[in-house]
């Protein structure tokens, strides 16, 4: 609708610019709108373009906007104006920037996944600056058609800002982390084609599968299930191992992922590990190619089983991938308990096969933060003395705990850290078929609650056997030959790439940072734990750092020959 100062638009009898000024109020919103570096923008609902151009002459060189539209009518509305009508040249000029891109309904649903990427193409051909470009979002509603889908597009911002928050959360990691994932994750993989394969397992359980985390709801029923061991797949993550053992019922399957080498007390005095290698009755030590390799040194390799958790995006990790040398894969969780469950849900033959979740409480009673007999419980014991009571009060009652209510509406006490883990399993497991939540305590899980025998009467659960698992000899050899070649690989390209930062190989200097750059920026290993480490850089003190860590993997490298 034509006005005195421009065009308006009418939607569902709403106007959503001024029926007298259309462009005023957004220039003057983005005037007043203080913009700092690398902020990315997110311009809500950019119909007839006012105020797009004033955007893009004030933000700062390391800025990006992206115009993004949720309402269906109005986003076709919107595209018939750019290509065929009045708006069609100034919507081409703006494409020509390269500090603005207009994104399709499902890229807009998509982008809190998009922004954590190493590097993408909008459908448009613009690339988005890749993942820790951004330290911020800035949301910008350019017209009332927001108001049509207002909960979509705070939630969009919402998510998009936390996934942001959740970069600079993981690079804090990688910096504290991520050099012990690298040597791991390689030491891991020279001795992976020696042990039992994860696809061994992978939709091979017909049987129901309980799942045990460490939290205090993990302390029930144990009984019950040990009089019909045989009709489970027992699945427990690393730290209640010794709950299971101390009730008489051994695991199937243990789940690691912690790469410190505090873990180990999970196993110290347990003759699983030992005398009963070639015991049917133990266990498989499920362990992610990062986690702690000292396990490789002390458990039967038959017994032992890897899978890959992609700790990071980075080029080395999507090469060794595209050559078959990486286990099966999972992204990262950061809770053990929520990788257990992924694996349960990928180890099921098929979604007719129940699975039950003990102790993921993600929450904790006053004075006990574990189930009787997890490792932290034992570790607590063990420092009981007369000032140190084995009542830890201190965890519920100190920064950054806070009550609220469980899932039968009883005060237990969480922290922001569990709360996120809680919101992650939510969404990503719930309303998935045969997935039951089995814990008497913590916080909802949005399961169903039931629990085995709910289900299941003893005739039968006393049809069921116990399984045993095995792989083929020739496919760990063939892959021990490909892990030998690239690991021979590896090692000749880190000392060439040794050779060029110490200057014994002598080339022009362009020719020489060229080949630098072909070297190294594709072995994130040796940078990504550095505080800068999110991307390459040719900065003289980053390489003096990369030449010091090319010694580290070589010693890792060579030592498989």
């Amino acid at each position: 609708m034509e006005t005195s100062q421009g065009f308006s638009v009418s939607y569902n009898q709403k106007f959503l610019y001024s029926k007298y000024a259309p462009s005023k109020q957004i220039i003057q919103t983005i005037e007043k709108t203080e913009l700092l570096e690398e902020t990315l923008i997110l311009a809500f609902s950019p119909i007839l373009l006012y105020g797009l151009q004033n955007l893009i002459e004030k933000i700062p060189e390391n800025c990006f906007i992206l115009c993004i539209e949720l309402d269906e009518s109005l986003y076709n509305f919107s595209n018939d104006l750019y290509k065929n009508d009045y708006l069609s040249s100034q919507y081409e000029d703006l494409c020509k920037s390269n500090k603005i891109t207009f994104l399709t309904i499902k890229e807009a649903y998509n982008l809190p996944f998009i922004l954590n990427q190493k590097s993408y193409v909008f459908s448009d051909g613009h690339k988005l600056p890749q993942a820790g470009s951004f330290k911020r979002i800035v949301s910008i509603d350019f017209s009332a058609g927001t108001q049509f889908q207002a909960d979509l597009y705070k939630t969009l911002s919402q998510s998009s800002t936390n996934a942001i928050m959740t970069f600079w959360k993981n690079r804090i990691t990688l910096m504290k982390f991520g050099h012990s994932y690298s040597k791991n994750f390689f030491k891991n993989l020279l001795q992976s084609y020696d042990c039992l394969s994860i696809n061994t397992f992978l939709r091979k359980i017909t049987k129901p599968i309980l799942v045990f985390g460490a939290g205090e709801s993990i302390n029930i029923q144990f009984e019950q299930i040990k009089s019909f061991r045989n009709a489970f797949f027992i699945i427990c993550v690393d730290t209640s191992f010794t709950t299971l053992l101390h009730n008489n019922i051994v695991p199937d399957a243990v789940f690691v992922e912690e790469t410190q080498s505090v873990i180990l007390k999970a196993f110290i005095g347990e003759n699983y590990f030992t005398s009963n290698y070639n015991n049917n009755n133990t266990p498989v030590i499920f362990a992610g190619l990062s986690s702690i390799n000292q396990l490789g040194h002390n458990i039967s390799h038959d017994k032992l089983s890897y899978f890959t958790t992609l700790y990071t995006q980075a080029d080395f990790i999507t090469n060794l991938q595209k050559l078959n040398l990486l286990p099966f894969a999972n992204p990262p969780f950061g809770s053990v308990g929520l990788t257990a469950v992924y694996y349960a849900l990928h180890f099921r033959i098929n979604d007719s096969i129940p699975i039950f979740v003990f102790g993921l409480d993600f929450s904790y009673s006053a004075g006990n933060t574990h189930g009787k007999e997890t490792m932290a419980h034992l570790s607590r014991l063990e420092a009981t003395n007369r000032l140190n009571p084995v009542q830890n009060y201190s965890a519920a009652f100190s920064y950054p705990a806070l009550p609220i209510s469980d899932k039968y509406g009883k005060i237990t006490y969480t922290t922001p850290l569990l709360q996120s883990y809680r919101e992650s399993f939510i969404n990503l497991f719930s309303g998935i078929k045969n997935l039951f939540d089995a814990g008497t305590k913590g916080l909802s899980l949005n399961l169903s609650l039931c629990n085995p025998f709910d289900l299941f009467s003893e005739a039968d659960l006393h049809n069921y056997t116990k399984m045993i698992f095995t792989s083929e000899q020739s496919t760990r050899e063939n892959l021990y030959l490909q892990i030998k070649a690239y690991v021979h690989s590896e090692a000749q390209s880190l000392n060439e790439l040794k050779a060029l930062l110490t200057g014994e190989k002598k080339l022009p200097e362009t020719e020489r940072n060229k080949q630098i750059q072909q070297l190294a920026e594709p072995r994130e290993y040796l940078y990504l734990h550095f505080p800068e480490g999110w991307k390459f850089s040719m900065d003289i003190s980053f390489l003096k750092r990369i030449r010091a860590e090319i010694d580290v993997f070589l010693k890792i490298f060579n030592s498989s020959s």
